[in-house]
């Protein structure tokens, strides 16, 4: 358990981050920079220069996928025209350069829109034409033997291998189309990376000169000034209107009230009834998670809400107003996320309440990342602040001021991240020093399956752990050394993609913990009937298709963050998905997953038929049960193995490619593996001859027991000490055994008895039938018999004689002889010393 207390822990601690984040990536992507510094939008296009617009040629509809109804040789020729006129002009664009970042997204999107289309028409129609002419080409039938004819001397023939030519032809070009297509988007893919990493290398002023430092000061008195002199002009600019400006803010005003009073009595409630209660010592999972999202939305979204009000309050204002409207949204805002980080923070942290801390920190640990947490959201939102001030004034920031101020918040955010990266902050000791509790249950299942970090896990960890501290300090020191864009790319891409992995590790861990509230449901358990095995295999696999959807969606979200576009990330996923070429072989993931639920499902329904047959079916019919249990076995071989055929045919390899491997295997194979091959036609040979059937006794060398299971390797014996022994099915055919009900299950009891030589035969004899008469498990036919074996006189009177009597009955079930024996031995002891008999 406490894996999945660490993940979905972090991930609440992280969440204020995440929106501070997001909401920050926003506002520098849309902050403008001051001229000719190049610190912002004008900045990230700094590597392109802005070329005069050309005469863009049109696409017709069937450029883009959208194909009108027509004869499809007509379609095809009409599209290869259009497509190659578009991409001769993309391709003519794209060599005089200077396209800005606009004008090459539009080049990639029309771009796409023709590979898609030519993607489309070939998988869709052109294939399947070109396939079927070349079965029209093949069924005719071929010249007589010993003629010179050919093609051309069959006019009909002639005809269809031309029109096969015709569409291989369109086929091809359709797929150089696409080609094209890819490779241009491809050069557009390097020419992006190639101008983020000139543009991250452009140098930057230092922003420890004396110029910057002077420049910062008369960047703050000119910022200073225009704030103050905002609201004079604003209180100037609604003089016209102010009875109606009046009665708007006074209704504004209204509303803000009556969102507090609401605010508060809905606090109230939420505290109330999902809250935190001190009368509770040992909480669950379960609840600690509840009260924590009631607790960060009482006093993080609450307030927040208020908050929101008056930021639009503000942008109804201060609508004419840009300085001022601007700066008092980014305070108001920057104040809603704080009180939001701080809210969600301070709930997961609990550091006054450990009994209710989500993470296993102890109470030093929650209050140090708590202020850590809270410090860093803090910085987040004056650098926000600095921004949109550098975005509303006309005109923006001096060089050295705009890197001084941005130098000193990367410096800071670096030195947060830092030592959040410490180890003595996830350093956890014992569940009861943290305030972690648990029920007997889930304590003893995450015993049983809480495994300690491998070898592997833990340098992964370490690596990850080193790449982000090395990127955390080349970002925060990059900008003293005049690589501010440098510095604004690693600590701005490393919060992102933080805040990312923090809300897919929220929506992780709430679906983990609604699938274990719904699978401890009673409901739900008495409604399935299924055991605890059943339930776990239930939760994993719910998770680990959770967990592989978080990851991709985690993947299409911050790889655009470190330069990436996310219309790449989409590519790579549906290549992953519909097929990757290796040469002529096409592995793709979609077709392999299908093939494994097709042998899955397949598997699945051949246990049922054998389930149905062994539970319904054949305990209607008069086979025995060594029999049905051989057919049962038969069935599973052979749904297991059309099966595997199934599923290998859905996954789209040929089978004739996977006979001519194994035929150039077979060797190999029947040398490495002659042994599992030997044991697997024995097992074959043993269900149908049947020498040897489930529910025998047999005895096999020196081991005696009953066959419980005939499988493709071995054959299971359960010994009378209920232990099990595997003997290989090549040893039963090959050496002999015993078995002692192959035809049926009468047998024969033997019981030696030894006398002394004075004893009455006669006597003896009658009392060892009557002993075995009267017992119940003993047949009458065959009757039992006695015979005198043995008679030892003594040797010079040193010696008594003896003589050596063998008792045989038969029974009907050969399994019960062993306790038939001991019986007849005990009842022969009491007979004997009634009549005065002695052994010898």
């Amino acid at each position: 358990m406490i894996h999945r207390i660490r993940l979905s822990a972090l991930c609440v601690l992280l969440f204020g981050l995440v929106l501070v984040t997001a909401t920050a990536g926003l506002s520098w992507d849309g902050a403008a920079a001051p001229s000719g510094n190049g610190n912002g939008a004008a900045s990230r296009n700094a590597a392109t220069r802005a070329e005069p617009a050309p005469t863009q040629a049109v696409v017709p509809a069937t450029a883009v996928g959208t194909l009108p109804t027509a004869p499809l040789s007509q379609r095809v020729d009409e599209s290869l025209e259009a497509w190659t006129k578009v991409l001769d002009d993309k391709d003519a664009r794209l060599e005089r350069g200077g396209l800005t970042g606009e004008a090459l997204d539009e080049i990639t999107a029309q771009l796409r829109s023709i590979r898609d289309a030519a993607r489309k028409l070939l998988s869709q129609e052109l294939d399947q034409r070109v396939v079927e002419a070349e079965t029209v080409l093949n069924s005719l039938s071929p010249p007589e033997t010993g003629g010179e004819a050919s093609a051309t001397e069959d006019p009909q023939k002639a005809a269809y291998a031309k029109d096969l030519d015709t569409w291989k032809t369109r086929q091809r070009n359709v797929e150089a189309v696409e080609t094209r297509a890819s490779t241009l988007i491809n050069r557009i893919s390097n020419q992006r990376r190639t101008a983020l990493v000139s543009n991250l290398f452009e140098r930057t002023d230092y922003p420890w000169l004396p110029a910057s430092v002077g420049s910062l000061y008369k960047e703050f008195v000119r910022t200073a000034t225009s704030l103050a002199g905002a609201p004079a002009e604003w209180l100037a600019s609604i003089q016209e209107d102010l009875e109606r400006t009046s009665d708007r803010i006074f209704v504004i005003g209204l509303w803000i009230s009556l969102g507090v009073v609401t605010g508060v009595v809905l606090r109230w409630w939420i505290l109330k009834k999902f809250g935190r209660r001190s009368s509770i010592t040992d909480p669950s999972y379960t609840r600690r998670v509840i009260a924590t999202l009631a607790e960060g939305t009482a006093n993080g979204l609450l307030p927040a809400l208020v908050l929101g009000s008056m930021v639009y309050w503000a942008s109804v204002t201060f609508s004419g107003q840009a300085l001022l409207g601007d700066f008092t949204k980014v305070v108001l805002y920057s104040a809603l996320l704080i009180l939001v980080a701080r809210g969600f923070t301070r709930a997961a942290l609990a550091p006054d309440q450990s009994a209710w801390r989500l993470l296993p920190q102890n109470d030093r640990q929650a209050r140090t990342l708590s202020w850590l947490v809270q410090a860093l959201v803090i910085v987040l939102s004056l650098e926000m602040v600095f921004l949109r001030l550098n975005a509303s004034m006309v005109p923006s920031f001096e060089d050295g001021a705009y890197w001084f101020c941005l130098s000193a918040f990367k410096f800071l955010e670096g030195a947060i991240l830092l030592r959040l990266s410490v180890r003595d902050l996830w350093t956890f000791g014992p569940a009861e020093d943290v305030g972690q509790s648990s029920s007997s249950v889930e304590a003893a299942h995450a015993a049983a399956t809480d495994d300690a970090p491998s070898r592997g896990g833990a340098t992964l960890v370490f690596l990850v752990r080193a790449l982000v501290i090395l990127a955390t300090l080349v970002g925060a020191c990059a900008p003293v050394f005049g690589y501010g864009r440098l510095g604004e790319y690693l600590i701005n891409g490393l919060l992102t993609t933080f805040g990312i992995a923090g809300i897919g590790l929220v929506l992780r861990s709430l679906f983990n913990e609604l699938v274990e509230v719904s699978f401890r449901s009673s409901w739900l358990r008495s409604r399935f009937n299924w055991g605890d095995r059943v339930w776990y295999q239930l939760r994993f696999w719910s998770n680990a298709l959770v967990s592989f959807l978080i990851f991709g969606l985690f993947v299409f979200f911050s790889a655009p963050v470190w330069g990436v576009p996310s219309e790449d990330v989409q590519d790579a996923f549906i290549t992953l998905l519909t097929g990757v070429k290796v040469g002529t072989v096409t592995i793709s993931l979609l077709s392999i997953v299908i093939g494994v639920g097709v042998f899955v499902v397949l598997m699945a329904l051949t246990r049922g038929i054998q389930s149905t047959l062994g539970r319904k079916v054949l305990v209607q019919t008069n086979m025995d049960h060594g029999a049905r249990s051989s057919l049962i076995t038969g069935v599973g071989y052979l749904g297991a193995v059309i099966s595997a055929v199934v599923g290998v045919s859905a996954m789209g390899i040929d089978l004739t490619n996977v006979a001519l491997i194994a035929g150039a295997l077979s060797v190999g194979i029947g040398f490495g593996l002659q042994n599992i091959i030997n044991n697997f036609v024995s097992g074959l040979i043993l269900l149908v001859e049947r020498p040897i059937k489930v529910g025998d006794s047999v005895i096999i060398g020196s081991d005696a027991g009953t066959v419980r299971r005939i499988s493709f390797r071995a054959t299971e014996l359960e010994t009378a000490a209920k232990a099990a022994i595997i003997i290989p099915n090549s040893s039963l055919i090959s050496s002999p055994f015993t078995n002692l009900t192959h035809r049926n299950r009468l047998g024969r009891v033997r019981v030696d008895v030894v006398v002394g030589a004075d004893s009455d035969v006669a006597k003896v004899r009658d009392i060892l039938l009557d002993a075995a008469r009267e017992h119940d498990l003993v047949l009458t036919l065959p009757a039992p018999s006695v015979t005198l074996d043995s008679v030892m006189t003594g040797v010079n009177g040193q010696q008594a004689g003896s003589l050596s009597f063998a008792l045989f009955a038969h029974t009907s079930n050969v399994s019960n002889a062993s306790g038939i024996q001991s019986d007849l031995r005990m009842e022969i002891v009491d007979k004997f010393r009634a009549a005065g008999i002695s052994f010898a």
